[in-house]
């Protein structure tokens, strides 16, 4: 049973097991990756996939890659992958202090002979030669006259590929704790109402089992930045548990972890409709965009269809907006009941419309945005692990971990032996500079 553990174990920590797993891994996000993500699609584009293509729908919504990231499957292979990193480096540390005996099988070597008059003369030019080249050096008598200096370079190679390996099971654990702790969903705020994060009907999609704390939330201010035809930016300030902060697309704003971050934004008209004199609708209707049409039902089959003008025109053939500034603001609406056209006219904030025995007036309109609301305690350690193990790379290969060993023999021949685990072309140069050194022999 022990040794079948033992087995077992030895499995987990090889590099067989690590590589195809991790294969496993980026093969599958990177399939996800081409999935449509419900979290960044937009209203618009998420019905328009649900209509014109279910299944596509349906396989994103199972295995885009913010699901896929908090699926079991992913927890499971992110905790072999730290367990099997920890049982690599775990065997690493304990061979530090053979990390310096490499044999031609687990590294690069090469061999080059050189001769001098006498052994003396060989040994101190190789002595000079080897420190003055910064090599650590240990001497020893082998028998029979021969002599062999030991020496290597770039131990902190060695600790540079730990810290990547603890960095890497660091990694591994922030993975785990991040699909499990992960909160990210979207809430559609209107500017100048007071509501709650609690509140469930606030948001587009939810987790229900990882709701947010309550927070008490208001957009006091939003802006929208545009130039000509285009919007270029979404700012504002909105009021958390009464304290103020400032957002914009690249500004979000962090409170106990959580975190809004405005994505998309529109208008929100306060519709007013009348039958034969009594107000049969009196609510805000966040239009779902600025580019298209949006509409609501009140009642058996009546239905508004909305669309908003920021700067209208109209020159008798065409009519549209010129730019997305608010200089002339008009709402297109059509009115129909069960799919017949009753009415089809545009109105101003402050107007009213008549049409057979209804009215529809918009006495003021406002705006909302559309808060990504995430937490994910793992991000931070993740962006702090992943910058440690690249500084831990980088030393790993720069200092890189070599030894050199010199056979030398009575009659001042000599043999330079050296091995290296990464840049054979590099260690061969090295070595024939240092018999060339050594001898006063150049080649052509």
């Amino acid at each position: 049973m022990a040794g079948r553990i033992s087995k077992i174990l030895s499995f987990i920590g090889s590099r067989t097991f690590a590589v195809w797993t991790l294969g496993f891994l980026i093969a599958i996000l990177t399939a996800s990756a081409f999935l449509p993500n419900r979290f960044t699609v937009t209203e618009e584009e998420a019905l328009r996939l649900m209509q014109e293509s279910p299944f596509l729908w349906k396989l994103s919504e199972n295995f885009s890659t913010p699901e896929i990231v908090s699926s079991p499957l992913f927890i499971a292979i992110s905790f072999f992958l730290g367990v099997s990193t920890f049982i690599c480096t775990a065997k690493r540390f304990r061979k530090i202090k053979k990390r310096s005996d490499f044999s031609k099988r687990q590294a690069f070597s090469f061999s080059i002979k050189g001769l001098l008059k006498d052994l003396d003369t060989a040994m101190n030019s190789l002595t000079n030669v080897l420190k003055q080249r910064r090599w650590i050096l240990q001497k020893e008598k082998a028998g029979r006259g021969v002599y062999i200096i030991r020496s290597h370079k770039g131990g902190f190679g060695f600790w540079g590929s730990m810290i990547f390996h603890v960095s890497l099971i660091a990694l591994f654990v922030t993975g785990v704790i991040s699909a499990v702790s992960r909160f990210n969903s979207e809430i559609i705020l209107t500017r100048g109402f007071d509501l709650s994060t609690a509140d469930v009907s606030l948001y587009s999609y939810i987790d229900e089992d990882r709701m947010p704390p309550a927070f008490s939330v208001k957009i006091k201010d939003l802006s929208l930045e545009t130039k000509g035809r285009g919007i270029t930016q979404v700012s504002g300030s909105m009021l958390v548990d009464s304290k103020e902060y400032k957002f914009s697309v690249n500004n979000p704003v962090t409170v106990n972890g959580y975190q809004f971050s405005p994505s998309r934004y529109g208008v929100a008209p306060l519709f007013v409709i009348r039958e034969n004199g009594q107000v049969i609708f009196d609510s805000i209707v966040n239009l779902r965009s600025l580019f298209i049409d949006d509409y609501f039902e009140i009642k058996d089959g009546l239905r508004f269809v909305v669309r908003f003008y920021p700067d209208f025109f109209s020159d008798g053939k065409r009519l549209g907006t010129r730019t997305f500034e608010e200089k002339n603001p008009v709402f297109h609406i059509k009115v129909l009941r069960n799919g017949v056209q009753e009415a089809d006219f545009f109105i101003k904030k402050g107007e009213t419309y008549n049409f057979g025995e209804m009215s529809l007036s918009i006495p003021e309109y406002t705006s909302w945005v559309a808060m990504e609301f995430t937490r994910d305690v793992g991000v931070l350690f993740f962006i702090i692990f992943f910058f440690i193990g690249l500084l831990g790379l980088c030393v790993r290969f720069i200092s890189n971990e070599r030894v050199i060993t010199v056979l030398l023999y009575p009659d001042g021949s000599f043999e330079i032996r050296g091995w290296s685990r990464y840049y054979p072309a590099f260690l061969e140069k090295e070595i024939t500079t240092i018999r060339d050194e050594v001898t006063g022999y150049m080649e052509n």
